[in-house]
């Protein structure tokens, strides 16, 4: 009976620590269908939450793919999710260009995006070496993408000094 009980109480924590719990459970024939809706959504805010759904299903499907050893998939995927994230802030700095007072959908951006910067980290360190180069290139964007955001959102700096006024010669008496 106690070996149950603690059976029980230890398999959600495993999974919560094998990482089962960082993303939803999806089908894979999920992805096409809010890529599909991600696609033709005009609402810049409900393409963020959109993103943040499919990006979660993309980040599953590539975690199956690298454990299947298809890492063409795992790039496409993840070549995908930097397209996505870009039509998404673009969209968003269009219809929102104040992101200091209408941060709404840019923290959601940002704090997914954090996110999956540490999983696509986690994909480019155990991708073999010859995957790393168009992974690294993904990273690299997605991560001008979070530095941009994260100016947008703060774009006065604790410790940065005002920048000086120019100098102006007195007038001439």
């Amino acid at each position: 009976m106690k070996r149950r009980i603690a059976l029980a109480t230890a398999c959600p924590i495993l999974l919560i620590l094998l990482g089962a719990g960082n993303f939803p459970l999806l089908p894979q024939e999920e992805i096409p269908a809010l890529q599909a809706r991600f696609d033709q959504e005009t609402n810049s805010r409900e393409k963020t939450r959109l993103l943040v759904r499919l990006g979660n299903a993309q980040f599953l499907e590539s975690r199956y793919a690298g454990h299947r050893g298809d890492y063409m998939t795992v790039g496409f995927l993840m070549e995908k999710y930097r397209d996505n994230v870009r039509i998404a802030f673009g969209m968003l700095r269009k219809n929102h260009p104040k992101a200091e007072s209408d941060y709404g959908g840019y923290r959601t951006m940002e704090l997914h995006l954090h996110k999956s910067l540490h999983e696509l980290e986690e994909t480019i360190f155990v991708a073999p070496p010859e995957y790393h180069p168009p992974l690294q290139l993904v990273r690299k964007d997605l991560e001008e993408i979070e530095d941009e955001l994260l100016r947008l959102l703060f774009p006065r700096r604790p410790g940065e000094k005002a920048p000086a006024p120019p100098k102006t010669d007195p007038p001439p008496k």
